[in-house]
């Protein structure tokens, strides 16, 4: 992802951008942190005699307007996000490393400006994530049929389902994948035939897993704390390709986690989609 400036607009000012049409666009009320700000001011030449903005330019800078405005959303709910994460410790079993990992969080509710920008870097980095699962959905690979197995066994159910609402009401975004809850350093397994397209190692944030498959598909393994294959390997459907994460404080798991579980998305010909209905069904899995 480019590196943005944190931008704060009013509504006027985003209709105008939006619609590109030519008039003064006033930046009263915005405030923009940051070097990185060519972009925005890229779009206000028509106030000053310029070319209108293309209808490409002003979709991409809506995106991105869109993405800095969810942005703001997730930052202010860094209080609910930390102690949704420190309620996954169990207070009665903790190894020295989990209680490191607690004592961090503790001191983040104490410090909002390196929360917010923890948790702001978690985001983007699974909107990263997603636009390399994005174009590998893209272009072609191997045989237009696919058959798909689950990742990992799916024991305790799904903890988040696709578009859930209560991910929504605790994050304040969408959540375009499931939840499968798992043992931290579960073995992963690639859900089907394909090619690895990124992996992204992230240190302790947000660690993640493409691969592109054939039809159209390709997933995104995401929390996941240790990486089996590298770039450009081929793999067969079940085929060891990661060790799980996502819990709290450790590697892989970033700051947008609330226990040990595996996040899958799925995407077709560019688009986010269920990967539940292409899985086998299992009886504990509604």
């Amino acid at each position: 992802m480019d590196s943005l400036p944190h931008l704060w607009y009013n509504d006027s000012m985003y209709l105008n951008l939006k619609t590109g049409r030519p008039g003064i666009v006033v930046l009263m009320g915005v405030a923009i942190v940051g070097s990185a700000c060519a972009w925005s001011l890229a779009y206000a030449t028509p106030a000053m005699g310029g070319e209108e903005p293309s209808s490409m330019g002003v979709h991409a800078l809506e995106g991105r307007m869109a993405k800095l405005r969810t942005e703001q959303i997730v930052r202010s709910r860094r209080e609910e996000i930390l102690r949704s994460q420190l309620a996954a410790f169990d207070e009665d079993d903790m190894s020295d490393d989990m209680i490191v990992a607690r004592d961090e969080l503790l001191e983040l509710l104490l410090d909002r400006r390196r929360a917010e920008e923890e948790i702001g870097a978690s985001i983007r980095e699974l909107w990263d994530a997603q636009g390399y699962a994005q174009r590998a959905s893209r272009r072609p690979h191997g045989s237009s049929r696919v058959t798909f197995d689950w990742p990992v066994e799916p024991v305790l159910g799904i903890s988040a389902h696709f578009a859930d609402d209560g991910y929504r009401a605790r994050f304040g975004f969408a959540h375009n994948a499931i939840d499968i809850p798992v043992n931290q350093h579960s073995t992963v397994y690639s859900v089907a035939d394909g090619v690895v397209e990124k992996i992204s190692d992230q240190g302790m944030g947000f660690n993640s897993i493409v691969i592109r498959h054939g039809g159209g598909y390709a997933t995104l393994y995401g929390h996941v704390t240790e990486f089996l294959v590298a770039e450009g390997d081929d793999v067969s459907m079940g085929d060891a390709i990661a060790k799980s994460g996502g819990m709290p404080g450790t590697k892989g798991a970033g700051r947008m986690t609330t226990g040990p579980h595996l996040h899958l998305e799925m995407f077709k010909d560019g688009n986010h989609i269920d990967p539940l209905p292409l899985l086998p069904q299992r009886n504990n899995v509604k």
